[in-house]
């Protein structure tokens, strides 16, 4: 019983924490849109580990994944106005890499 509570608790804390991301990450796209760095900052750091993991699959060394990631973010950063609204940043982040190939 206490541990069917836990799981039921454990879950709901989740979804509370994947909304509220969900919350900072559309106020930092809209942020970074009107041109905050510090914004579009925090968007990437939130993605990189994802982005780097996709960019160290397809490269053979850490330095040229690294390279890839950074590429990418700037690619976003330049396409950013273009980014429509009602979609999420972090999702379309791992096919990043792979428009640089």
């Amino acid at each position: 019983m206490f541990e069917q509570s836990l799981a039921n608790h454990n879950a709901t804390e989740t979804e509370r924490t994947q909304r509220a991301m969900a919350r900072d990450e559309e106020g930092f796209l809209a942020a970074a849109k009107r041109g905050d760095s510090t914004a579009f900052e925090m968007l990437c750091k939130q993605s990189a580990s994802t982005v780097l993991h996709i960019a160290r699959r397809m490269m053979r060394s850490k330095e040229d994944a690294e390279d890839v990631v950074q590429e990418s973010f700037q690619m976003a950063f330049i396409h950013l106005k273009s980014f429509k609204g009602g979609s999420r940043f972090r999702p379309g982040c791992p096919a990043l890499p792979s428009t640089l190939r």
